[in-house]
C-alpha cells in the first residue's frame, strides 16, 4: 500500500514514515511538504491512501480533499490535525475523508491508528 502523507513538519514526517512502514510492511510512505505538491503527485502516480496534516502553508488538508473528490477520485483520505476542532472534524468528513484523527500524545498509538485505518479502507 502506497501512502502519501503531507505535513509542514519534516521532523513529522521522517517519524511517519518509519513508524508507518515498521508497523505493517506492506506500507510504503511518500512524504511532502506541500499540497499542491502533494496534488500534482496523486494526479501522476497511483497511491492507496493519502494522510493530510489540516494546517498546510499552501492549502489546507480539507480544501486538498476536496478538490480530488471534485475530480471523481475516491482514494482514501486521513486528515490529521494538531488542534481538534468538531468543526474540522464535521467538515473532513462532509468532504468525504474517511478518518479524522488528532495528534498528540504517545506517537505509537497515532500511528496505528493511522496504519489500521488506511489498511481497512484499501483492503
Amino acid at each position: 500500500m502506497k501512502v502519501l502523507f503531507i505535513d509542514d513538519e519534516p521532523d513529522l514526517l521522517d517519524q511517519a514514515k518509519i513508524f508507518l512502514e515498521k508497523e505493517d510492511n506492506r506500507i510504503t510512505v511518500e512524504t511532502t511538504t506541500s499540497a499542491r505538491e502533494a496534488l500534482q503527485l496523486i494526479r501522476k502516480d497511483d497511491f492507496d491512501a493519502v494522510v493530510a496534516d489540516y494546517k498546510l502553508p499552501d492549502m489546507d488538508g480539507i480544501e486538498l480533499l476536496a478538490k480530488l473528490r471534485k475530480e471523481g477520485n475516491n482514494i482514501t483520505f486521513i486528515i490529521l490535525t494538531g488542534r481538534g476542532s468538531e468543526k474540522v472534524k464535521k467538515d473532513s468528513l462532509e468532504k468525504g475523508a474517511d478518518q479524522y484523527i488528532t495528534k498528540g500524545g504517545s506517537p505509537k498509538p497515532l500511528y496505528q491508528s493511522i496504519a489500521d485505518t488506511i489498511i481497512q479502507k484499501t483492503e
